[in-house]
């Protein structure tokens, strides 16, 4: 089985921070590129019949890469694996997956998800062409300010739950992501929450085949690295790795995975009410990050519950004053 393992930082989207990525060139926004020359793809400085020009490598991950190219209609991100070296039985397997996988991406339609214009092989390379989402990683913005305020961070969550609730519960049959992590979502400079690199999504049940298995430690669901059938279940667990990594700074590795999340909550200047709702939300996290597949919420709708107690709470807290008068004035008694 040939597994694609995608280590933490293989994968550059984005720029490194917002005065780089923001105002200075007009092309790039200054951010600095890797050369085509350290890519482990080497693409043609034009493809899909000359109609994209190559202009720089966004993205290094173990299957595949992605480039920032210029085509008729603008800027596009150009996502390419290259199968040379491949035996012919991974090449087949692999040729069918993509041209099954490719037709229903390009109905995907949703404000956080980069919309595939195009699907083309060309010598031994496969190129997916998307929009190309301008902003910073959440792997770079973590690097450069730290982690995110639980309140910034529960914002953004509920910004990418929407993306979710659209690929699980509104896509027939349900879609799932497959490789969630910090280096796949961007944060623009409207300070909204983008999902960028549609190359592993799949329909829920498909799989890479007992051929291929895609896993990026230690974001991905343990089972993946098994080439296990795509479930909710595997976005559950990614969306939980990365809040872990937003708002502790740290990958979720090891036993103290839990006490980071409490430091958080500890960091968290708010009433004990709020605290109290917010912690709710950690240990949602805390129990979508269960390695075993079953001992997981099935779906995400366990998470969404807990965030919407905990805005509600901080909405009505914020329009109607102090914790212990909304509390008085719903059960008749200050918080304990």
């Amino acid at each position: 089985m040939r597994l694609f393992e995608h280590r933490i930082g293989s994968n550059t989207f984005g720029q490194p921070a917002f005065d780089d990525v923001f105002g200075k060139s007009p092309l790039l926004g200054g951010g600095k590129a890797l050369s085509l020359e350290k890519s482990g793809v080497r693409a043609p400085k034009r493809i899909g019949g000359d109609r994209y020009k190559i202009l720089s490598t966004l993205g290094l991950g173990g299957f595949g890469e992605v480039f920032l190219a210029e085509g008729p209609s603008g800027l596009v991100a150009v996502k390419a694996v290259d199968t040379a070296g491949w035996n012919e039985r991974e090449y087949r397997v692999f040729n069918a997956l993509m041209v099954s996988e490719a037709s229903f991406l390009s109905t995907l339609s949703h404000p956080a998800l980069p919309k595939l214009r195009e699907f083309f092989a060309e010598s031994s390379c496969y190129y997916l062409v998307m929009d190309w989402v301008s902003g910073q990683t959440l792997e770079n913005a973590v690097l450069c300010e730290g982690c995110f305020p639980l309140e910034e961070g529960f914002r953004m969550l509920g910004q990418l739950l929407r993306a979710f609730e659209y690929l699980h519960d509104e896509c027939r049959p349900a879609v799932i992501f497959g490789d969630l992590k910090p280096a796949n979502i961007l944060r623009t400079r409207e300070g909204d929450y983008r999902l960028v690199d549609l190359g592993l999504v799949t329909r829920e049940g498909n799989r890479l085949t007992g051929d291929f298995a895609v896993y990026s430690p230690p974001y991905s669901a343990p089972e993946r690295a098994h080439g296990q059938p795509s479930s909710k279940r595997h976005d559950v667990y990614s969306l939980a790795a990365t809040m872990v990594y937003v708002l502790t700074g740290r990958a979720p590795v090891g036993r103290d995975v839990e006490s980071s999340l409490r430091t958080s909550s500890e960091r968290y200047e708010a009433s004990q009410m709020k605290k109290h709702r917010a912690e709710q939300v950690l240990t949602v996290l805390l129990t979508c990050l269960q390695e075993e597949s079953s001992a997981r919420p099935a779906t995400l709708r366990p998470l969404r519950a807990a965030l919407e107690r905990w805005s509600s709470f901080v909405e009505l807290a914020d329009s109607r004053g102090e914790d212990h008068q909304i509390l008085r004035g719903l059960y008749g008694r200050k918080p304990t």
